[in-house]
């Protein structure tokens, strides 16, 4: 995999232990999506990156901006002969949302198979 540039100045990286790493460190928990709050762990970050990466039909990219990791997204149960994915993409914080981030990688990738 490689680095990808989007039209609207994000790159989409693949991910690594070192940016899963800084993104869960600035990660806030959505208050609409998650009863508590989250509190870092670099053992718990550590074990959720290792089974995540593991799944080979899975493509793993951190969404960049400038230098900030602000989010990452998923592209799982990939069937390469119908050209279907599954795609998701998380945030790590609230005042990231609403900006274009997500439809305008929804765009790209939908652009890019």
């Amino acid at each position: 995999m490689k680095t990808m540039l989007l039209n609207n100045g994000l790159k989409l990286i693949p991910m690594t232990s070192e940016l899963y790493h800084k993104e869960k460190t600035n990660y806030i928990a959505d208050p609409m999506m998650c009863d508590s709050t989250y509190v870092y762990n670099r053992i718990n970050a550590e074990k959720e990156f290792n089974i995540r990466i593991a799944d080979k039909n899975r493509l793993w990219f951190a969404i960049v901006k400038d230098t900030t990791i602000i989010g990452d997204v998923y592209l799982k149960n990939i069937n390469y002969n119908n050209k279907t994915a599954t795609l998701s993409i998380a945030l790590t914080q609230d005042s990231y949302k609403g900006k274009g981030y997500g439809s305008s990688i929804i765009l790209d990738i939908y652009t890019m198979f």
